[in-house]
């Protein structure tokens, strides 16, 4: 139990790949796999909108009744969201990704740690905020390695933490004076720790490996009081809890056994069938999730002395955090994929508790009017949300095949999708119906509507072009190309009939005669590129502003140009030092948003003068690899609706 030093860094690459971080218990690898994503901090002002839930971290979600709140994180924001409204307020003190959340027994306190493992990582913080209020009280200045996990003492004077890593440390905070009591080191690594429910006596278990260490509080000093292994447990221990008033403990392990230490004794209370990953205790029942999705729910009999399994369920994907609901026939799970939901402890049936995502955002996709919004994830996944007042989904359509391409019409209520399987679908979003059509001889990697017509054009890479009629849903190939390779890398169309192709050394504009179901070539013009292969990204768009131009940029110019396809002059707008990554243009064609490393971008092209001005905006600690998806929302003159993503987490700016 000596103090040591918490001035170890870690070297992430050698530490990922080692024998040791392999073995750890799944829960807290997940936390090991934390990213410095931020959202800017003045986010919390009224025109901005989060949605999403953190995936890592070993405890990541408080549900307090009481309140009628659930708290999550998403990347570096607490969100405490009201069950009944859906109303979101946003915590917005830390910088770094929250990496857990603890509450105390009243629900009055909340604690929120952030910060992960790295040799560059800034030393990690908690703050303490008042539930009530939605305000902070206080911060601590934890280790520079992130916090794992945290827990409340019952009378809530005390705070103790673990470390991300080095994985052997653990803090006790006073949470009335503020200070940090204790740093202390085991000689086996952590993985969970708990707090007696007793008042009077104040005292918390550490686990980890075959050990199970028991420390008191008294008086602002930390001691230790016992130890215990369990020599012939072959894997770690993983949770822990004290039952029974206190006189005895329950744990689990990472070959899904759990445990009961009572009266010197320990003995096998169930086997799960995967690592336990997290448990929940309260009025004699005790919930217990499992990496694989097991969900298992055990009584104690107060008569007979002994626990019975009263409950059985599978989820089919890891429960990371695991509360009794508002009744102890629900409870309260974040999910690895499916992120919070109510479960049915006697059926096992989840309901969503907080809108998500599956898998990570591709496209973002806003109607005209901005009252609608139609987001596609990796998985092909349709999601239509309503954005109006508080922003909420409204409905979902399982994904078959990744998205490759998508349009949305203007009112929002037809989707066009191509997949990665040459499948188009056609979703009705006002009668949940969806439609798919095959024909294309290779997958169409762009897609553009022409709603007046009831139409759609589908592009391959080859640039072959194809009429989706949106009513009759047939699918015929327009004549006018005939290219045996790959070319084609962006494209952008203009009603009636303007079509625009582009790779990394030309621009070509097409008319499209659709009664003759042919596109004709009418302009080209040389982009000049003198590398040796193709730019990794290419980006066109029509302005509407200059009827004979076109924005063009590549990763390999680094710049943007605006090309008069009738003249053939092309003029420079804006030069880049980093590479582009996102690109994305209002329904108006007035505007144009594209970010590179750390910086957006925006675009604007005047409808009286026909001038192109170029502003810039920092989206701060925003890295080339992490904007997913960018979308944009010009609502006035003066003001301009961002859609981003990056991973799971969907932010409207």
């Amino acid at each position: 139990d000596d103090e040591g030093s918490d001035e170890e860094v870690i070297d992430e690459a050698k530490f990922y790949s080692s024998q040791d971080a392999q073995k750890l218990p799944f829960s807290h690898y997940k936390s090991l796999g934390m990213k410095d994503r931020s959202i800017p901090l003045n986010c919390g002002s009224s025109t901005t909108t989060i949605v999403g839930c953190n995936s890592f971290g070993k405890q990541n979600m408080a549900w307090i009744p009481k309140e009628g709140v659930i708290c999550y994180s998403i990347e570096n924001v607490v969100v405490v969201e009201d069950i009944s409204t859906q109303k979101k307020q946003y915590l917005t003190k830390h910088d770094q990704a929250v990496s857990c959340l603890c509450s105390n027994a009243e629900g009055t306190l909340l604690a929120s740690g952030a910060g992960y493992p790295s040799k560059s990582s800034k030393r990690a913080t908690i703050w303490l905020w008042d539930v009530k209020e939605r305000e902070a009280i206080c911060t601590y200045e934890g280790p520079r390695t992130g916090i794992q996990k945290m827990a409340f003492s019952s009378c809530s004077k005390y705070l103790a933490a673990i470390s991300i890593y080095p994985l052997t440390k653990f803090f006790v905070y006073n949470t009335r004076s503020g200070l940090l009591i204790k740093k202390g080191t085991c000689s086996f690594m952590i993985n969970d720790l708990c707090w007696s429910k007793s008042v009077a006596d104040a005292a918390f278990l550490a686990v980890g490996k075959q050990n199970v260490r028991e420390f008191s509080v008294k008086d602002d000093k930390v001691l230790r009081i016992s130890d215990f292994k369990q020599d012939e447990m072959q894997n770690g221990i993983t949770s822990v809890l004290y039952v029974n008033g206190d006189e005895s403990f329950v744990f689990g392990d990472t070959s899904g056994k759990l445990w009961l230490k009572d009266e010197g004794e320990c003995t096998i209370l169930h086997q799960l069938g995967s690592e336990i990953t997290t448990m929940a205790m309260e009025d004699g029942e005790l919930l217990v999730g499992s990496r694989r999705g097991h969900l298992c729910r055990l009584s104690y009999l107060r008569k007979e002395g002994s626990w019975e399994v009263t409950g059985k369920a599978m989820l089919n994907e890891p429960v990371l955090d695991i509360s009794f609901g508002s009744d102890m026939s629900q409870g309260v799970v974040r999910l690895a994929t499916s992120g919070l939901s109510h479960v049915n402890l006697g059926t096992g049936e989840l309901t969503p508790l907080v809108d998500t995502h599956k898998a990570a955002i591709d496209f973002i996709l806003p109607s005209e009017d901005h009252k609608t919004l139609v987001t596609v994830d990796a998985n092909g996944s349709v999601s239509l949300w309503h954005t109006e007042g508080s922003i909420q989904k409204v409905m979902e359509f399982e994904g078959q095949s990744p998205c490759l391409s998508c349009a949305l019409s203007k009112q929002g209520d037809i989707l066009v999708t191509t997949t990665a399987s040459s499948a188009v679908n056609i979703h009705n979003l006002d009668s949940n119906k969806v439609d798919a059509v095959t024909g294309a001889a290779l997958p169409p990697q762009f897609c553009h509507l022409y709603e007046d017509e009831a139409s759609a054009l589908l592009l391959t890479e080859n640039c072959d072009v194809y009429h989706l009629d949106l009513e009759r849903r047939d699918l015929a190939l327009m004549a006018g190309i005939d290219r045996e390779a790959p070319w084609l890398q962006a494209s952008d169309f203009r009603p009636p009939g303007q079509l625009v192709l582009a790779n990394s050394n030309w621009i070509e504009v097409y008319k499209v005669e659709w009664e003759a179901q042919e596109v004709v070539r009418e302009h080209e013009y040389p982009i000049g590129n003198t590398s040796s292969g193709p730019a990794e990204s290419v980006h066109i768009a029509f302005l509407e502003s200059k009827p004979n131009s076109v924005l063009y940029g590549n990763t390999t110019l680094n710049e943007f140009l605006v090309v008069d396809y009738v003249s053939n002059q092309a003029i420079s707008v804006v030069k880049f030092t980093s590479p582009l990554t996102q690109f994305s243009v209002s329904r108006d064609r007035t505007t144009a948003l594209f970010s590179t490393k750390g910086s957006t971008f925006v675009l604007e092209a005047s409808e009286s003068s026909g001038t192109v001005a170029v502003d810039s905006m920092k989206l701060k600690r925003h890295s080339s690899n992490a904007v997913r998806a960018l979308a944009l929302g010009k609502a006035s003159r003066s003001k301009i609706q961002i859609l981003y993503a990056f991973g799971k987490t969907l932010v409207l700016y």
